[in-house]
């Protein structure tokens, strides 16, 4: 399904963002400088894969404090290109909407995925962002919260990099993520990395644009699409016309249709890439449509 809406105008309140660093993982662990919305703290678990600490926010609900017998369903959320869990955490008004019913009680975790890793582990190992969010993470979120612990609780969501690596991590494990929503996500292929970013097919590939390629979203989905039909992941593409990267995500969309998968498409009139548009247009849009798809 396509829809094409128009663009309002819109603010996204975001959380003061420390440097990443140049260097494709940057910081690991980027605690807040300035106050976090309601409910939002900052955490920290052990990446073995990599030896480090790693930081992340979670959003805890008005009444997990005081329902010590209720488990709650679980949003992650992956930054974009220069990013960290810190980077524009989430809509401010994410708690007022968990409190006036408009979206049930849930939690959310903005992921630190690394700066410039586009959510992929390295040839070398030294950078293990796909391991990190998908075998890492999700276990200490599991362990350390009341969660729905299946992938009938999970959605992962992301803009950008996060969105084109949000779509990777439900395409490749769909026996976590119930749902995937992606907002503007950055699909790009070997042929777009040999010539204009050489510095990450160099520092995560070993310079190999062939390697990439067999791990980009739209080639995990062709090889494991009867599973993500069999296990009925969600998904839904939010994307801009005004978007550089439009007709890349466009053709995910053809894509997804050519293979028979059930998925929602929108594109947001004049929109270009920009985080404030996608986001403070519909602030919801992701956690309700995951909301749809979590345990009543």
């Amino acid at each position: 399904m396509t829809l094409l809406l128009p663009a309002l105008t819109a603010v996204l309140v975001l959380v003061p963002v420390l440097a990443a660093g140049g260097a494709a993982g940057g910081g690991w662990d980027n605690p807040p400088t300035g106050p976090l919305p309601a409910g939002v703290r900052h955490g920290t678990f052990r990446s073995e894969a990599m030896g480090v600490d790693v930081g992340y926010n979670v959003y805890l609900p008005p009444d997990y404090a005081t329902d010590a017998n209720r488990r709650y369903p679980v949003v992650y959320w992956l930054h974009g290109l220069g990013g960290n869990e810190t980077s524009g955490v989430f809509p401010a008004d994410v708690d007022a909407a968990v409190r006036a019913g408009a979206i049930p009680p849930l939690i959310v975790v903005s992921a630190n995925g690394g700066a410039r890793t586009r959510y992929h582990d390295s040839a070398d190992g030294r950078i293990m962002a796909d391991t990190l969010i998908a075998k890492e993470l999700v276990a200490h979120v599991d362990k350390t919260y009341r969660t729905i612990a299946s992938r009938a609780g999970r959605s992962v969501q992301g803009i950008s990099m996060g969105g084109n690596g949000a779509l990777k991590f439900a395409f490749k494990y769909p026996e976590l993520f119930g749902s995937v929503v992606a907002f503007a996500p950055a699909l790009v292929d070997g042929d777009w990395m040999a010539t204009n970013d050489r510095e990450f097919l160099d520092t995560m590939f070993a310079g190999d644009a062939d390697r990439y390629q067999r791990e980009i979203a739209a080639s995990v989905l062709r090889h494991n699409a009867e599973e993500v039909r069999r296990r009925g992941v969600e998904v839904l593409i939010v994307v801009g016309t005004a978007d550089a990267l439009l007709e890349r995500v466009r053709a995910m969309h053809r894509l997804l249709g050519e293979l028979k998968l059930r998925h929602e498409y929108v594109e947001l009139e004049t929109v270009p890439h920009d985080l404030n548009l996608l986001l403070g247009e519909f602030p919801m849009r992701g956690l309700a449509f995951a909301a749809a798809q979590f345990p009543k």
